[in-house]
């Protein structure tokens, strides 16, 4: 599973995407279209991530993303956050970009394992939640537009169900891992 190419952030685009489960992300770039890094506790994060997020629409998400983010108009809590922020900064929407990752074989593969319990809501929240955990894992907090905590309650408690057991964090990656299954593995390769 890997990033999509990146979009600007234009509803012009929305055409290209489907309604599919998906994690997503807004990154910074430079106008040459190179990484525009971003300060955080633990340094600069090079590949400019603003915001991570997740959708079962990823479609209807990224006009929500556009429009609160262009104007801060309502319909994307993070969107409006990134709106607000960009009037201290030199991340414009210009030189931001919309990337995304379906999670329809993720959604697929869990199912296969656990049948019905593995829903699109919750792959989607795992994954949000995985990424956003090894973020904070390797710079400190999360991404600057991430203005909610993620769903850690749902997932812990989902991941319980599954199992049978309480699942606890990599010391190594800062993403969730539980005995019996490999939670990680799915998104290594959306690590970066």
């Amino acid at each position: 599973m890997k990033w999509s190419s990146p979009i600007p952030l234009s509803t012009s685009h929305v055409h290209t995407l489907g309604n599919v489960p998906a994690v997503y992300r807004l990154v910074a770039i430079k106008p040459d279209g190179e990484s525009l890094p971003v300060a955080r506790v633990f340094g600069s994060d090079p590949v400019g991530r603003i915001l991570i997020g997740e959708t079962t629409e990823l479609a209807r998400r990224f006009n929500q993303v556009v429009r609160s983010a262009t104007t801060g108009r309502s319909g994307h809590g993070p969107g409006i956050t990134y709106h607000e922020w960009i009037g201290y900064h030199q991340y414009v929407p210009e030189n931001v970009r919309f990337q995304f990752a379906d999670l329809a074989p993720v959604t697929t593969s869990l199912r296969g394992a656990f049948g019905e319990l593995a829903d699109e809501d919750t792959v989607t929240k795992l994954a949000e939640l995985q990424l956003i955990f090894a973020y904070r894992h390797r710079f400190g907090d999360a991404p600057p537009a991430n203005s909610q905590a993620p769903h850690y309650n749902d997932v812990e408690a989902w991941i319980k169900e599954l199992t049978g057991n309480t699942p606890t964090y990599s010391k190594s990656t800062g993403m969730i891992i539980a005995p019996g299954f490999d939670f990680e593995a799915p998104f290594h390769d959306l690590v970066d």
